[in-house]
């Protein structure tokens, strides 16, 4: 049914809606229609009506009354009872000269969880970005008629009653349009429970958090009109638009915290996300993590779930919401649901102790202990003495602590663990498998990239004249071939090999979701990432053609930072009929930074166009992502060969 936006005025809380109506016809508040999911016990519903009368609510046979005030507005906290539906509300006026009553049906009664942030909370099923991981599959398969959907209109006043608030029961036409973190969460949460749910996306791309604090303009817009909706509790996906103003993000959140739940008048549950790895500004990426801890552990029911390992250096909005999703459902299905043997916890910071010149760190939430994913020692920790010159730890791990130390420092007084924009350890918990927080126990300034032994730029290798496809062919590419999957579509395969320290890639994709024309040869770029090499560095180098066989120029990264490099020559690379091209590269172990002494290191590989119409805009793949290849490649070890 259609209902009408109203506010309430001082003295009994903040509504959203129209001035008061002059007419005396019942009406209920925007966050409230038919399909929704009211919280089970009891919830507070709000609205107008004809002034100093009286206004009864019947649900499930049970009728609250309640008085309306002088300006025509009225609050009613009704019981709900045990989850279940549907069920039918009737809001009536008790005025017997002019009866009037409104009836919402379908209702719902269960869990109701309100999500917040920017794009990447924002970002649906079936996103233009190309969509999550398997979104195809996902959204075929989104048939929970007892999962109800309330999409606020993003950057819209709230107040303003021409754009409605629907809830909508989800299926395939209704997920592929919502919020993908908050759809696999609840479906999660309605899985395990086994009762409905109802999620809230009020969210704004490239949003700051300073806009969300109680008075900002988004606040004003999608929050205050929500209060004092009844909900189990938020969910926080924000911070890639405050990476320039890092150290300030503790505080804001600090008072976006207290200042909703002042606003609400409860300590519901808050649940922050990791924002995911990726190139960006290193330290103050890294900042955003440590602040948004700092502000969690300041208040009672909070927490925050890792993503080191889901995301893509390549984009700021991984495609993996699935794992998203699930991590905050198992996290507030065990804290508030009372399901303790879900892995729900990431390892994190618990105590540092110095003996000689080895740091001990103990994690917390380590349930049976720590691991690494691959086996290996720990990476991505740093150490450093009173200099405050960092250098990479060699490490071990010891029952739920981590043992680190270097050569280079005689008396540890500083350490820290991810504390990187394109950080993907390996170090996880070793019941629940999720990857452990970043932390440092420093409070110093930025450090000077040459503080803390950053490379210089690269001096790459010419290749031999004699290198050629023949060659690669017989002696480098004589390995197993590796599958191209993105979104359940095998794209092709990829074989790569090491000779005389060069690695040499060949690409076969035979089936590209656009197949390119001649001219667009010159704008596809071809990308390679060493990681968790001897230096501990990722290290990205992209391959941009001129045309069939030679290379424009090579750039590479490393903590994010472009660099030019001269130019390498590409073999063998041409169309391949009917939809897909066939792509041989050689590089200089060099150029991913894999030190002379190393026998092995983990690889990835992604390929991307980037026409120079759409430089500005998001890059498009031939497979529909950028990363296709990093699903198939990620951490794929490569034994060097001499």
């Amino acid at each position: 049914m259609k209902t009408l936006c109203v506010r309430l005025m001082a003295g009994i809380g903040l509504f959203f809606g129209l001035a008061m109506p002059t007419w005396a016809d019942v009406t209920v508040a925007c966050p409230f229609g038919d399909h929704m999911v009211l919280q089970r016990g009891a919830a507070v519903v709000w609205g107008t009506a004809t002034p100093e009368s009286d206004v009864t609510l019947t649900f499930r046979e049970k009728t609250t009354e309640v008085a309306v005030n002088a300006q025509g507005q009225w609050r009613a906290s009704i019981p709900t009872g045990e989850a279940g539906g549907p069920f039918e509300l009737v809001i009536a006026e008790k005025a017997p000269e002019k009866p009037h009553a409104v009836t919402l049906t379908d209702i719902l009664v269960g869990e109701v969880w309100l999500g917040s942030g920017q794009s990447n909370m924002n970002m649906s099923l079936m996103d233009g970005r190309g969509g999550v991981l398997n979104h195809e599959a996902e959204i075929k398969a989104a048939e929970y008629p007892s999962i109800r959907f309330l999409q606020i209109p993003n950057g819209r006043d709230a107040h303003n009653p021409k754009y409605e608030r629907v809830w909508t029961a989800c299926e395939p036409d209704t997920a592929r349009h919502f919020s993908a973190a908050l759809y696999f969460f609840a479906r999660r949460l309605s899985e395990e429970l086994k009762i409905p749910v109802g999620v809230i996306n009020a969210s704004q791309g490239g949003s700051a958090i300073a806009g969300w604090l109680p008075g900002g303009d988004l606040y004003k817009k999608c929050i205050d009109g929500l209060v004092p909706l009844t909900i189990k509790g938020v969910l926080w996906y924000q911070g890639e638009s405050d990476v320039g103003a890092a150290n300030q993000y503790g505080e804001k959140m600090n008072g976006l915290i207290a200042g909703w739940r002042t606003a609400w008048g409860a300590e519901w549950p808050f649940y922050a996300v990791q924002i995911a790895p990726h190139a960006s500004d290193p330290f103050n990426t890294a900042l955003i993590w440590g602040e948004t801890l700092r502000a969690l552990d300041g208040h009672k029911a909070t927490g925050m779930v890792s993503t080191f390992d889901i995301g893509d250096l390549t984009n700021i909005h991984p495609k993996n919401k699935q794992a998203v999703g699930l991590r905050l459902a198992n996290l507030a299905l065990r804290e508030q649901y009372g399901k303790g043997a879900l892995p729900a916890y990431s390892p994190r910071f618990g105590a540092v102790a110095v003996a000689d010149s080895r740091a001990r760190v103990t994690f917390a939430q380590a349930e049976g202990g720590l691991a690494t994913v691959d086996g290996s020692a720990p990476d991505w920790f740093q150490i450093a003495g009173e200099d405050q010159i960092f250098h990479w730890a060699q490490t071990k791990i010891d029952g739920d602590t981590v043992e680190a130390w270097s050569p280079d420092v005689a008396k540890p007084v500083a350490l820290r663990y991810g504390w990187d924009a394109t950080a993907m350890p390996n170090l996880i918990g070793k019941d629940s498998r999720l990857p452990a927080l970043p932390f440092r126990t420093d409070s110093w300034a930025k450090a000077d990239p040459k503080k803390a032994g950053a490379s210089t730029p690269l001096a790459i290798p010419t290749l031999s004249p004699d290198i050629t496809a023949a060659t690669l062919d017989t002696a480098l590419l004589a390995h197993a071939p590796i599958s191209l999957i993105s979104g359940g579509r095998t794209l092709g395969t990829m074989r790569l090999g090491t000779r005389d320290r060069l690695l040499a890639v060949r690409l076969d994709v035979t089936d590209a979701l656009v197949t390119p024309d001649a001219a667009d040869w010159k704008d596809i770029s071809i990308e390679f990432y060493a990681a968790k090499t001897g230096d501990k560095t990722v290290r990205q180098v992209v391959l941009i053609p001129s045309g069939m066989g030679t290379v424009k120029h090579v750039e590479w990264y490393e903590m994010g930072k472009k660099q030019d490099a001269a130019a390498l020559p590409i073999a063998n690379m041409a169309p391949a009929a009917p939809n897909g091209y066939t792509l041989t590269a050689v590089i200089p172990l060099a150029a991913l930074g894999i030190p002379d002494e190393a026998t092995a290191f983990t690889f990835e590989a992604a390929a991307a166009t980037a026409p120079h119409a759409q430089a500005n805009r998001s890059w498009r793949s031939f497979f529909g992502s950028m990363g296709a290849f990093q699903n198939a490649s990620r951490f794929r070890p490569c034994q060097i060969e001499k």
